[in-house]
C-alpha cells in the first residue's frame, strides 16, 4: 500500500534526512486530496506527523515540515479533534526540560494559530503562549531561541 510506504519514510532511521522529509512532503500533497473515509485518513495522517514530532532523530527541518503539515490539516473539518489534541500537548511540551520538544512545540503552535485561530484561541485564552515561548527560548541556552526560531519573536506577520 502507498500510504504504507509512505509512514515509514516518515519513520525512517535513516542518516540522511531525505527520506523523512520526502515522507512528510508526500503526506503534505496528499492531505488535500479527497478520500472516501475522511476521518480515518485524517487520524492516519495525524497520527503519523504527530508520531514524528516524537523521534529522536529529528531535527528542525524535519520538524518545521510536520508542523506545515498539521497546519495543513487543520483547514480539513475532519481534523477538529486533532487540532485540539496537538495544541494542549505542545502546551504541556512547552513545559519540558526537553528542547527538542519545546522547538517542535513551538512551531506547531505557529501553524496552528495561523491555520486554526478559532480553535487555537479556544485552547490557548486563558494561556500566556508568548510567556511559554519566551520561557522555552530561555531555558534553550541560545541566542534568540526557540521562540525566534519559529517566528514568534513577539510582532505580528
Amino acid at each position: 500500500e502507498v500510504y504504507s510506504k509512505i509512514f515509514s519514510l516518515v519513520h525512517s532511521k535513516a542518516a540522511r534526512g531525505d527520506e523523512r522529509l520526502a515522507g512528510v512532503a508526500a503526506l503534505d500533497a496528499l492531505i488535500s486530496v479527497p478520500s472516501s473515509d475522511e476521518e480515518k485518513k485524517a487520524i492516519r495522517f495525524g497520527n503519523n506527523l504527530s508520531h514524528g514530532l516524537k523521534a529522536p532523530y529529528a531535527d528542525f527541518e524535519f520538524l518545521h515540515a510536520i508542523a506545515k503539515a498539521l497546519g495543513k490539516m487543520s483547514l480539513r473539518s475532519a481534523n477538529v479533534d486533532r487540532v485540539e489534541f496537538e495544541i494542549v500537548r505542545c502546551l504541556e511540551w512547552l513545559r519540558t526540560d526537553r528542547s527538542d520538544r519545546k522547538l517542535a512545540a513551538v512551531l506547531v503552535l505557529r501553524e496552528l494559530a495561523k491555520c486554526a485561530p478559532t480553535a487555537f484561541y479556544s485552547k490557548t485564552h486563558n494561556v500566556n503562549v508568548q510567556h511559554h515561548a519566551a520561557t522555552a527560548a530561555g531555558s534553550s541556552g541560545g541566542g534568540g531561541g526557540l521562540a525566534t526560531m519559529a517566528g514568534l519573536g513577539g510582532t505580528n506577520e
